[in-house]
């Protein structure tokens, strides 16, 4: 009866069949009251730059904003539910603020450091908590030599010793780089599907290893 879409590239394809196929069918597109930010890259030959951002569940109030569009679909589709669909979301939103607090909390330490990542996908992440995104990859591809040697220069410049690197990636081009700066590749999964714990394990990460 109802698709909640989060805008990721792959739904472009085949959200237009949907639409052809199931003339009955809600989509709702969960992103449509979150300001959305854009890719950075690395310079200008990355075909990505200044295109949106669809990792949006990687920021908690993203994530809470996502949440109430949810209720409010499901509050239309099934307004016998409504307060049921009010009262689960509230629980759910005061999760998320403990949870942010919790994060927040964990990561000043290395407030305002860089985080160098394979794929730019933790970019909603970084700015909630005040880090700073900086992807090895380009434009989903991994980084020409060239490319390559300039992440490796500013990488030694901003004494890095980590790259963050997430699972579904080839990650041979992160390993090039920590080798030169003598450092570590260490594993960060956007797309666990316990998602409350995996920020919790994402933030853990990512202070230890910038630490």
């Amino acid at each position: 009866q109802v698709y909640f879409r989060i805008k990721v590239p792959f739904e472009e394809s085949f959200i237009p069949r949907i639409e052809r196929s199931l003339d009955d069918l809600r989509i709702v597109d969960t992103t449509e009251n979150i300001d959305r930010r854009h890719l950075a890259a690395h310079d200008h030959e990355d075909p990505e730059q200044g295109a949106i951002d669809p990792h949006v569940w990687l920021g908690p109030m993203e994530v809470k904003t996502m949440a109430a569009t949810i209720r409010d679909a499901l509050s239309r589709l099934r307004p016998e539910n409504e307060a049921r669909y009010q009262e689960n979301y509230e629980s759910f939103a005061a999760d998320i603020e403990r949870l942010h607090e919790r994060l927040a909390r964990r990561l000043a330490p290395v407030e305002g450091e860089t985080m160098f990542v394979f794929h730019p996908a933790f970019g909603y992440f970084a700015d909630t908590y005040g880090l700073e995104q900086k992807a090895v990859e380009t434009g989903g591809n991994e980084p020409s030599s060239a490319q390559l040697e300039r992440i490796i220069e500013e990488a030694q410049r901003e004494d890095v010793r980590v790259i963050f690197v997430q699972p579904q990636f080839a990650q041979s081009a992160a390993e090039r780089v920590a080798e030169a700066v003598n450092g570590a590749v260490v594993p960060i999964d956007p797309l666990a599907e316990n998602w409350m714990e995996n920020m919790e394990t994402i933030a853990e990460r990512v202070k230890e290893g910038m630490q």
